[in-house]
């Protein structure tokens, strides 16, 4: 039930995608670089820009990018689905007008310090048309599944109590996971949270499949 998962982080499923598998949707990734964008944030590239990373009119052009998403990721998308609803006994579902799972494209800088944040969720402003979403009170979750690691200490790092916006960057946390290649983990989405920092190496890519889910009543959607 999704009260097991309230203010920390759980590790849902150790190898939830095999080697092979994530080996698969790196070649895929890259088969697409064209369509990687970049923002503000410069350790990193992505495909595409989170709700959180971007505003709404570009969040809605990047909505043109999910057939394509669909094409090469669908598996790996109903398979996450599919573990949700059965790990949550919840009807877990994506949302028509949200973009699929996306993904952290390491571009070889070095992460030095942590950035601890909190995603705030403007679902509504990002909706098409006139549907709108009928929750009241929704619960937000995050999860990740590491594709690609540059060393043993790749992670992240979670603070329960958020500290002034100008201490940010200080390393104190109260939770820290250690990715494995293939893992799925997930995070409440009412806490802080950072990438362990990292160095990485030019022959290396650290590649994070990332996504967000919205519940309330055992009903939720996911989305990026």
């Amino acid at each position: 039930m999704i009260e097991n998962f309230v203010k920390k982080i759980t590790i849902l499923e150790e190898n939830f995608l095999s080697e092979l598998e994530c080996d698969d949707i790196q070649t895929k990734l890259f088969s697409i670089k064209h369509l990687w964008q970049t923002n503000k944030v410069k350790y990193f590239s992505y495909l595409p820009l989170g709700m959180y990373a971007t505003t709404s009119e570009v969040y809605k052009n990047n909505l043109s990018y999910k057939p394509i998403m669909y094409e090469l990721f669908g598996t790996y998308y109903e398979k996450l689905s599919k573990k949700l609803s059965l790990v949550l006994d919840s009807e877990i579902s994506y949302h028509e007008n949200l973009s699929y799972p996306g993904f952290h494209i390491s571009n070889g800088l070095p992460m030095k310090n942590p950035n601890f944040h909190c995603d705030f969720f403007r679902v509504n402003e990002h909706l098409l048309g006139k549907e709108k979403l009928y929750y009241s009170h929704p619960k937000y979750f995050s999860f990740i599944i590491p594709i690609s690691l540059p060393n043993d200490d790749s992670g992240l790092l979670t603070r329960i109590t958020p500290l002034p916006f100008h201490r940010r960057q200080e390393l104190i946390y109260d939770q820290e996971l250690i990715y494995n290649k293939g893992m799925l983990a997930t995070w409440d989405g009412d806490i802080e949270h950072s990438i362990k920092p990292f160095t990485i190496t030019n022959d290396k890519h650290r590649i994070t499949m990332q996504l967000h889910l919205a519940i309330e009543k055992n009903k939720g959607f996911l989305f990026w």
